[in-house]
């Protein structure tokens, strides 16, 4: 996948709706990474973006295991509520065949849902 989906939400709610789609799929999600939690350990860290310690720069690294060794890896990244994800290739790693497939399915589906769940239901004819 070399395109990116786009999600207008915070990093924790679109992991939360990726996680839920690849679980219901019958994966495995495990977070490897999250740049928060790794900006935490460091004092007086200043983002380059907004030039302060408040930061709402967002990286997640997303592993999704099928029912083979080799994952498939998912990164997850933004600000501002507006994250983009996309699916990495590893040299050297074959996953099995439809696991990119199913989570490139899987973040589709949580991406239209948190989309639909955002928008305001207008009934046809009112506007």
């Amino acid at each position: 996948m070399n395109n990116s989906i786009v999600f207008r939400c915070t990093g924790e709610v679109a992991l939360g709706a990726v996680a839920t789609s690849l679980q219901r799929r019958g994966l495995r999600v495990i977070r490897s990474f999250d740049l928060q939690t790794a900006r935490g350990a460091v004092a007086g860290c200043t983002c380059p973006h907004h030039g302060t310690e408040h930061c709402t720069c967002e990286y997640f690294v997303l592993l999704a295991y099928g029912s083979t060794a080799a994952p498939v890896v998912i990164t997850v990244h933004g600000r501002d509520a507006r994250l983009y994800a996309q699916l990495v290739d590893q040299p050297g790693t074959v996953p099995e065949p439809d696991l990119a497939g199913q989570v490139e399915a899987g973040l589709l589906e949580a991406a239209f849902t948190l989309a639909a769940a955002a928008v305001p239901a207008v009934p046809f004819g009112s506007q």
